[in-house]
């Protein structure tokens, strides 16, 4: 899970996509999971008659995300690769089978760090396994982020938190560092007083498809 311990991860090939300006939020979606529990291809599954990653990127654009980077694997490459291109999409690959996604996050933000600290307002995390997630549940976080910049942002539904996640764009160098090999949710605790939970309008931002009984209509 995005909360998983950290084991070395592969950084591959990168395309460029999407302008580079002050006070953007950069969406960062790992996508490099094996989907053992699924037994397909999660990016690659359809909802709403397009792949889940697809879809995802479609919410996150609608939803405020102004720049978008995906990490994930040579299959998921293969298949949507100039899709992604034809978007502006930014992709790394990670091809790691035992990573985690804290790993697919590093492989990111190393990406975008690789000239120095990053021109970015803010880090949107969003694991690609999440078909339920709206745009308004995205627009929530994102107005409540650019209201304060300075503070993180996760979503949450009755109580409960989910994603997205926004973290200020100066925290990208903390992701890197030892303190974070077991996840965000440590850096979550270590900054609570720096955390705001945004309640968002669907329970879409709780749920994740690990299995097909996860799966709308559970297929």
């Amino acid at each position: 899970s995005v909360w998983g311990r950290s084991k070395p991860a592969a950084v591959g090939r990168a395309y460029t996509g999407g302008m580079r300006r002050r006070g953007q939020i950069v969406a960062i979606i790992p996508a490099a999971g094996q989907s053992r529990r699924m037994g397909r291809c999660k990016p690659l599954i359809e909802i709403d008659g397009r792949p889940m990653l697809l879809r995802l990127l479609d919410v996150l654009r609608a939803g405020g995300a102004d720049r978008q980077l995906v990490v994930t694997n040579r299959q998921v490459d293969a298949a949507l690769g100039p899709q992604l291109q034809q978007r502006g999409v930014e992709v790394q690959i990670n091809d790691d089978p035992d990573s985690e996604m804290i790993d697919s996050i590093r492989v990111a933000v190393r990406s975008l760090t690789a000239g120095g600290p990053p021109d970015v307002a803010g880090l949107l995390i969003c694991p690609a396994d999440m078909p339920a997630r709206t745009a308004a549940d995205v627009r929530a976080c994102v107005e409540a982020f650019r209201d304060d910049p300075q503070r993180a942002v996760v979503a949450s539904h009755g109580g409960r938190r989910g994603h997205p996640l926004i973290l200020p764009g100066a925290w990208a160098g903390v992701l890197l560092t030892p303190a974070l090999d077991r996840g965000l949710r440590v850096l979550l605790r270590l900054r609570a007083d720096r955390v705001r939970e945004v309640a968002c309008p669907t329970p879409g931002v709780l749920h994740d498809a690990d299995r097909p009984e996860d799966l709308p209509g559970g297929r």
